[in-house]
């Protein structure tokens, strides 16, 4: 008997699917049933289960002869499982490769009666919209039932375990939104939950669905409180204490303000039909909201009631989900009110406004501290850096220029001193400490603000870490850690920045930012980058250096709220497509063949998922940036792979071959980044592959006839680099000084 049987129903969701099974058949835990349902499917869903089903024995397929929901579709699903223990998985999500493993044992090792997990949102093109973490530990059901941060959980099926011998007993109806009833009706056979904190089910957000309609409906809101009040009818019989389900009243009418302010039905033309099915629903208050909080209910009412202006209504329902998840969820008192105001509406804008006050302060005392400084030294002073970690970049190659060639110049470098690449900039001298207070008074007091990251270097307030503006007078020259050839005029445009001199490394990049990004004519120069001019002289090794850039789902940004969580990093297309080129056998066989080594190094702000990585074999190397410097891995590397990474430009800069190897090519210009002037395909300088199996081959092809490149290719990095020399940072200088 399998310990686990894996319940799938199927319908028109050949675009997901096979996502959906690798996730399934690539489980840690391998004792498993997998039941597809189909349920009549008129797409090629049908032909896509067939084809697993040979290659897997543990899928079984069951088909309906006629379409009948998702309800009876699961329970054809548990009619023929086998297993102790079944899990839900909607056929357009995937899971966590041990999302089966985790549960199970959690089932298990606390003897519950459901498993249950995070639940990550991710948008139709697979990119991670929230997170879903949840706190992990062993509940009761009221606990469950008062606990906000697992709300949203309850609402789902599919990101649960549970028992065969409970879930037998219980019909899923063919309803929209059926996971509602089913769940309140386990709920009553349970006494115990054990979460895990990690979020392991991928729910895809697809346009057209109830989750995210294309048109919402009046009778859309028939469908939501119904479901919302067969759960508080089943749940009133086990748990008639009005206590217990009071907090689950008031979560599932912020759900309501929620879905208004989230689909923007404020101005939907059957706003107003939508408006008098709500205030029905409430009136009829088949949850009791108004025994359990009311005030909020009261709030609803006069929401809802009034023929309020859109935009004070907007108000009003903003205001209100502040003030239920901060204050009512905890209080139902109308004498709390004045203080629930102030707490939640009031006091972060006066913080806020003292917050502004500390920060301009700060710096009004840095300014004339630093006014104070330049009194006694008349020189001009220059500001050099990349980010506050790095020194390998524009930003360090033009300070080694300053530091060889100009020693008269007041020049200092910004770092963090903690960090290894700190070395490699120590030598040249007059290196300020990020954030110290040093780096403030040069900052409000220098002349020249030189860096290759904009604002990276900016100093923080101690007042909320909040980074400092640059003052007007100063000139904040960008010299881009790389070629712009994207459409980033969102966040290098002039209205974005305080950028005062763009400095461009190639002829199209400075016609294109001069006609795009909003700059006068003076403000864009054509120069050269500063590292280009260490190109001229280089060794190859028989190397080959696998560079590919960030995407937007998958990144990570110390102590920010966009950074990913390494379960789902490791279940990203992203990871799975290198890792699957990292371990490939006939890659490591002509590695071999040749005598060549292949190191990974991917951009900066995938490296802290870096540890995920490995390979089969000593001949692929994992490359941290702790160990190497980027400008050495292309000045050593015989040939690179990358996808649309700026280091191409780089590589072709030195005229060495190059290859594009772009698994996701439409997925990242829809949600990566606008496209720009520059084609890969008839502008790039390598060939542009998409099948791992055609990257093999094109490498072999390299390194069988030597590393050279093509002769097509030389022509377009030629023109494309007209100025060719080691003359780049002295025309950066002199149009800085001269501008």
């Amino acid at each position: 008997m399998p310990q686990v049987s894996v319940i799938i129903p199927v319908y028109n969701v050949e675009k997901y699917l096979n996502e959906c099974l690798d996730s399934v058949i690539n489980q840690t835990l391998t004792d498993i049933e997998i039941i597809c349902v189909n349920d009549a499917s008129p797409d090629n869903s049908s032909i896509i289960l067939e084809e697993y089903a040979k290659k897997d024995p543990r899928i079984n397929i069951i088909t309906h002869e006629r379409n009948l929901g998702l309800g009876p579709s699961r329970n054809t699903g548990v009619t023929n499982a086998m297993s102790p223990y079944i899990a839900f998985i909607d056929s357009d999500d995937y899971i966590a490769l041990n999302f089966l493993e985790i549960l199970y044992d959690l089932i298990t090792t606390n003897n519950a009666e459901m498993a249950w997990c995070g639940m990550a949102r991710i948008s139709e093109e697979g990119l991670l919209l929230e997170p879903g973490a949840i706190p992990g530990r062993v509940w009761s059901i009221p606990e469950v039932l008062n606990c906000s941060q697992l709300f949203p959980g309850i609402l789902s099926m599919c990101n649960k375990l549970f028992c065969r011998k409970h879930i037998s007993k219980i019909e899923q109806l063919p309803i929209v939104m059926e996971d509602q009833p089913v769940i309140a009706e386990y709920f009553t056979y349970c006494n115990k939950i054990a979460t895990s904190r990690e979020s392991l089910y991928f729910y895809r957000k697809r346009s057209g669905t109830l989750s995210k309609p294309s048109d919402y409906l009046p009778q859309e809101w028939d469908y939501f409180f119904n479901s919302h009040k067969l759960f508080f009818n089943i749940l009133r019989k086990k748990y008639p204490q009005p206590k217990v389900l009071r907090r689950q009243a008031i979560l599932r009418h912020f759900a309501v303000l929620w879905r208004i302010n989230d689909f923007s039905l404020l101005n939907t033309p059957s706003w107003k039909d939508q408006e008098k099915r709500i205030l029905f629903y409430l009136n009829e208050d088949e949850m009791l909201l108004k025994a359990s909080c009311p005030v909020m209910y009261r709030y609803l009412i006069l929401l809802f009631k009034y023929n309020w202006n859109p935009k004070i209504k907007e108000g009003l329902l903003k205001a209100g989900m502040k003030l239920i998840r901060r204050s009512w969820v905890k209080c139902c008192s109308y004498w709390s009110i004045p203080f629930d105001i102030y707490k939640t509406l009031l006091w972060p804008k006066i913080k806020s406004l003292i917050l502004i006050i500390l920060i301009y302060t700060e710096i009004t005392i840095f300014k004339i501290i630093s006014k104070i400084y330049k009194l006694f030294n008349r020189k001009k002073i220059w500001l050099i850096g990349e980010r506050r970690d790095t020194a390998q970049e524009n930003g360090f190659y033009f300070y080694k220029y300053i530091k060889e060639e100009h020693p008269h110049e007041k020049s200092y470098y910004i770092i963090d001193k903690n960090n290894n690449q700190y070395n490699l900039v120590r030598e040249y001298g007059n290196i300020i400490q990020y954030n110290s207070m040093k780096h403030k008074i040069l900052f409000f007091g220098c002349n020249y603000y030189v860096t290759a990251h904009n604002d990276h270097c900016f100093p923080l307030s101690v007042f909320g870490n909040k980074s400092m503006g640059l003052p007007g007078s100063v000139k904040n020259v960008f010299i881009p850690h790389g070629v712009t050839y994207l459409d980033s005029s969102d966040y290098y445009g002039k209205r974005k920045t305080s950028i005062s001199l763009f400095l461009c490394a190639a002829k199209d990049e400075y016609e294109y930012i001069k006609e795009n990004f909003g700059y006068a004519e003076n403000e864009v120069k054509y120069t050269g980058f500063s590292r280009f001019d260490g190109y001229h002289n280089f060794k190859t090794k028989k190397q080959i250096v696998l560079m590919p850039t960030w995407r937007w789902g998958i990144r990570y940004i110390p102590n920010s709220k966009t950074s990913v969580t390494d379960d789902y990093f490791i279940n990203s297309g992203y990871y799975k497509k290198f890792q699957s080129f990292l371990n490939n056998q006939d890659l490591i066989q002509i590695l071999t063949q040749y005598n060549y080594q292949l190191l990974f190094y991917p951009h900066y702000e995938v490296q802290y998922y870096l540890k995920h990585f490995s390979s089969s074999s000593d001949r692929v190397v994992i490359a941290s940036k702790e160990q190497y410097i980027v400008q050495d891995l292309l000045k050593d590397s015989a040939l690179l792979v990358t996808d649309t990474s700026s280091v191409s430009f780089d590589f072709a800069y030195m005229f060495k071959p190059l290859i594009y190897y772009f698994f996701d090519r439409d997925n990242f210009f829809k949600t990566h980044v606008r496209p720009g002037y520059f084609d890969h395909k008839t502008m790039g300088f390598g060939m542009l592959v998409e099948k791992e199996d055609e990257l093999i081959d094109l490498i072999k092809h390299y390194l069988e006839n030597g590393c050279r490149m093509e002769e097509q290719y030389r022509l377009r990095a030629q023109n494309f680099f007209p100025l060719h020399d080691n003359m780049n940072s002295k025309r950066i200088y002199y149009e800085i000084i001269n501008s």
